[in-house]
C-alpha cells in the first residue's frame, strides 16, 4: 500500500491483537464498551486489569515495528532503495516469481 502511494497504513487492529485482544472479524468479543474486556485492555475491573502486561505489550509493538523495518530493508535493497518509495509504482515487488512475471514487476527472493 505504501508503494502505491498510501500516506499511512492502518495498524490499530493489529496493535490491539498484539495486546491480547480476542476480538476478530468473524466473532467479535464486543466487550470494549462494557468495561469487561477479557484481555484487560479496556477495563477498570481489578480482576481483569491484571491480565494486561503493559511492558510486554509495549515490547511486542516495538519488536513488530523493528521487524517490519528489517523486512522493508530486505525487500527494498535489491531494487536500490534504502527508504520507503512512497507513491512509486515502479517500486512494487513480489517474492513469488510467477506473480512477478504475471504482474510484470520485479522479483525479489
Amino acid at each position: 500500500m505504501i508503494c502505491l502511494g498510501a500516506n499511512g497504513v492502518f495498524t490499530g487492529k493489529l496493535i490491539l491483537q498484539m495486546a491480547g485482544c480476542v476480538g476478530n472479524d468473524m466473532g467479535r468479543c464486543n466487550a470494549c464498551n462494557t468495561g469487561l474486556c477479557p484481555a484487560g485492555i479496556t477495563t477498570q475491573e481489578p480482576q481483569l486489569v491484571h491480565r494486561l502486561d503493559p511492558e510486554k505489550v509495549a515490547q511486542n509493538i516495538v519488536n513488530y515495528y523493528l521487524a517490519m523495518d528489517q523486512e522493508f530493508k530486505k525487500l527494498l535493497a535489491p531494487i536500490g532503495n534504502s527508504s520507503l518509495p512512497v507513491g512509486r509504482s515502479d517500486a512494487l515487488i513480489a517474492t513469488d516469481r510467477s506473480v512477478a512475471e504475471r504482474l510484470q514487476i520485479q522479483h525479489v527472493c
